[in-house]
């Protein structure tokens, strides 16, 4: 994706495993693998039908290019769905109507969830007293 924001595969399958390979602008490059409780497969499902995932577009994109962007693909059995949403997500003063991406709401919180249960951001930010001996 565009942009200079962290670059990262994320891959949770149903039986809770987080893989996880960060490409660049993330605190830990390389490949990882974490596991997620079942009880947080399950919420993560029930996210992927609260944003209607099957129903969302392919697509959503601002006007600009080089912003930030996620993809989204989920597969269940032999039915798969990818979603790409590529800008801003609110008006503020960093990110002008023409760089929205227009992506429904339920979307960006799905995305968010997809973070926080695969805890995603011990490997994009680290802890701060990692950070503090980090050496690059």
């Amino acid at each position: 994706m565009g942009g200079d924001g962290p670059t990262y595969l994320l891959t949770i399958s149903g039986d809770g495993t987080v893989q996880y390979e960060g490409r660049a602008g993330v605190f830990v490059r390389g490949k990882r693998t974490g596991h997620i409780s079942n009880s947080a497969v399950k919420q993560l499902v029930e996210e992927f039908r609260k944003a209607h995932f099957f129903e969302l577009q392919d697509s959503y994109s601002s006007h600009a290019t080089d912003l930030p962007g996620r993809v989204v693909t989920l597969q269940a059995g032999p039915i798969k769905k990818h979603v790409v949403d590529l800008g801003f997500h609110d008006s503020g003063a960093d990110s002008p109507d023409g760089f929205l991406s227009g992506a429904p709401q339920s979307l960006i919180e799905l995305e968010n969830r997809i973070e926080v249960l695969a805890n995603v951001r011990r490997w994009v930010k680290g802890h701060w007293f990692q950070r503090l001996f980090h050496w690059h």
